[in-house]
């Protein structure tokens, strides 16, 4: 059989429009309810088969230099997805992989995720596997639970341990402005760090997800800003002091809401205009806090 040589994807990055926790299993995990957004920030991801039998990674950032902070051993998702489509399907050709990384780590916007669930649909065009999108997302759910959505994209109610997905009519096309802090937030710490809280009394507002479903179904963008939430706001701000200063500056600035992506440390406000989200970008940049940012992205919802 004659397969493609290459292939390249796009690995496209998530916010939560919300985040609830509603339980915890005997095992540990959370049991969770959230809203999922693709965006169009994205990592490119490029697949080469080549006849060594072996997974090689590179990583480089926007600029084609090395980018040493991301482990590219066999520890990362894109390795670990693709010795995964090895082993179950027999393949003996290895693949060459190349990451142009541009979503920020430790971020809650689901990057290593993304670029697995990319590794996962080049394999399967480059091998002519024949898998359907389903089946891809149950081989993804053994690697990471957010692997299924960032397969399937778009916008998306996922519940369990997010890994149990139905998909959303969003009628609401907005625009995203994403501001990363130069903090990062490891997602085991915050899940431990709200855990705690919540055995200590903290009080928790719960997001009102079907009026959040619906609102989006609708199209009234309106209450969709009225219900756009993240309980795991509440550890982050113990650890990062700027997330709430970053949220009301961006309300002041003009998005109709904003909130915390996933466990952080990303902070997103929302807009219906593309030209106000580039002005409240342009505000951000000039803050007295912008030294302590990362970067400040404009993107799309998709």
């Amino acid at each position: 059989m004659r397969y493609e040589q290459n292939m390249n994807m796009k690995a496209f990055a998530k916010i939560n429009l919300s985040l609830d926790i509603i339980g915890v299993r005997d095992n540990g995990y959370h049991e969770l309810r959230m809203l999922m957004q693709s965006v169009s920030l994205h990592d490119d991801v490029e697949l080469i088969i080549n006849d060594n039998g072996s997974v090689e990674l590179t990583i480089v950032d926007e600029r084609g230099e090395a980018a040493g902070e991301i482990p590219a051993d066999s520890s990362n998702l894109m390795c670990r997805a693709a010795e995964l489509m090895r082993e179950r399907f027999g393949i003996k050709r290895g693949v060459s992989m190349k990451l142009y990384k541009r979503i920020p780590s430790e971020a809650g916007l689901a990057g290593g995720s993304a670029d697995a669930a990319a590794v996962l649909k080049g394999m399967n065009e480059l091998f002519e596997l024949g898998l359907s999108a389903k089946q891809l997302m149950e081989l993804g759910v053994k690697l990471g639970a957010d692997i299924p959505y960032c397969i399937m994209g778009g916008t998306a109610l996922a519940e369990g341990i997010g890994d149990v997905l139905t998909p959303i009519d969003n009628k609401c096309y907005l625009h995203a402005l994403l501001v990363k802090p130069k903090e990062g937030m490891s997602t085991p710490k915050v899940y431990s760090a709200y855990d705690r809280l919540i055995a200590e009394g903290a009080k928790v507002v719960h997001p009102d997800t079907n009026g959040l479903i619906e609102a989006l179904e609708s199209g009234d963008c309106t209450l969709v800003y009225e219900r756009v939430a993240n309980v795991l706001e509440l550890p982050v701000r113990e650890d990062i002091n700027i997330i709430d200063r970053i949220k009301k500056d961006l309300i002041i600035f003009g998005a109709g809401a904003s909130a915390m992506t996933g466990s952080g440390s990303v902070v997103y406000g929302l807009f219906a205009d593309r030209e106000k989200m580039h002005e409240a970008k342009l505000k951000i940049e000039k803050t007295d806090y912008s030294h302590k940012l990362f970067n400040v992205l404009e993107t799309d919802f998709i």
